[in-house]
């Protein structure tokens, strides 16, 4: 069963409505002959109890998206067995179908349909109960990734979190305006997020604190947070939440990490990169760890090339092969870049959903933004078929 959230245009529901967004798979465009007929039938299913149980009389959209132009294609009600099905035809190669259904305020939606005839369990709907009462999420690892000082005295870090909502329910904002929260240490400057699952605009920067402000269903998020902090004093770094795996990864020779139970491993070169390694598990709630005070400047560690870092770091499971000793030479596919670029259009979306934030430059940067992403997520597809062998 495959349900996310995809809301790539305005015209699949209302502007003021939430979405959710779930796992997605690497799909976009529909191989096939445009003017063929297809079919989709499948099933509204309520994920909120132990057993699935089927939503009657719940409306069903099929949604085409592409490049130019999107927008509802046909709609009905399900049966009393949640059952929907629609025949339609195929508007060309470059276009992507998929199926949605609002429940309780949230969107939730089908995988792309890239077959002819997509039955359940891929055309099945998944939906859930929503709460805005405010329950821990789970933080099952956390990466913390720390170059070395820059000339200005500063070392910049690339946080990246898998947070997970463990619940039936799908989490929207309470009356402070936000479904999650991380803290950042007291000294953090700079801060910013990008990379991961959403986009900047899904996170809102309070203070010492970095809030997630879009719905949050169940399952699994990957969160990026960056920001800098002073290189000349140690600078403790705070674990509001219990986390599952903590691993810190220190460029350069004279950094370290200490507290929360953190152990010294080998080294591990990335990206041409030595960065010292320190992990530890099931680390609890109210901890921090001490990233230790270093001299000297003048290193060059951007920002991109601590996410390119980054992202391999999460992608390990760390230790692919030697190089000399005490060093590992680390090569790993990144995270799926589609399911990224799909789940930040949706959150994307959701930041811009009232209208008044459509006006002025402000709507201009949505539409460009959201136009890039989604010009990726095409240009991808089309590359993925063309190395489909037929």
């Amino acid at each position: 069963m495959n349900a996310f959230g995809f809301a790539l245009a305005s015209g699949l529901w209302p502007l003021a409505s939430v979405f959710a967004q779930g796992p997605l798979p690497p799909a976009t465009g529909t191989p096939g002959v445009a003017g063929e007929i297809r079919t989709v039938a499948g099933r509204v299913l309520s994920g909120s109890s132990d057993t699935l149980r089927p939503v009657s009389g719940q409306m069903v959209v099929l949604h085409r998206i592409s490049a130019d132009s999107s927008g509802p294609v046909d709609s009905m009600q399900t049966s009393a067995t949640g059952a929907y099905r629609f025949r339609y035809r195929l508007d060309s190669p470059r276009s992507m179908y998929i199926i949605s259904a609002r429940y309780a305020g949230v969107a939730y939606f089908t995988t792309p349909l890239r077959e002819a005839t997509v039955t359940s369990p891929d055309a099945d709907v998944s939906v859930y109960d929503t709460t805005s009462t405010v329950f821990p999420l789970t933080v099952r690892a956390r990466h913390v990734v720390v170059a070395p000082p820059d000339a200005g005295g500063l070392r910049r870090v690339v946080d990246v979190l898998e947070v997970a909502n463990d619940s039936t329910r799908t989490l929207v904002a309470s009356p402070t305006g936000r479904t999650w929260r991380l803290t950042l240490p007291a000294e953090a400057t700079q801060p910013g997020s990008g990379g991961g699952d959403l986009p900047p605009e899904a996170i809102r920067f309070d203070g010492a604190n970095a809030d997630l402000t879009v719905p949050f269903p169940p399952g699994s998020r990957q969160l990026v947070i960056t920001y800098a902090i002073p290189a000349r004093r140690t600078v403790s770094i705070p674990l509001s939440a219990a986390v599952g795996t903590l691993e810190v990864l220190v460029e350069g020779g004279g950094g370290a990490a200490t507290g929360a139970g953190l152990t010294r491993e080998d080294q591990v070169s990335m990206e041409g990169r030595t960065f010292q390694r320190f992990t530890a598990a099931s680390v609890p709630a109210g901890s921090a760890f001490a990233v230790e005070r270093v001299s000297g400047g003048g290193g060059n560690a951007g920002r991109v090339a601590l996410l390119a870092v980054a992202a391999i770091a999460v992608a390990l499971g760390i230790i692919v092969g030697r190089r000399g000793p005490g060093k590992t030479a680390v090569t790993a596919v990144p995270r799926t870049t589609e399911e990224s670029l799909a789940r930040q259009i949706a959150a994307l979306d959701h930041v811009y959903a009232a209208p008044e934030r459509q006006a002025g430059a402000g709507g201009d940067h949505y539409r460009a933004h959201r136009a890039a992403l989604l010009d990726q997520l095409i240009a991808m597809q089309t590359v993925e078929d063309r190395n489909t062998p037929t």
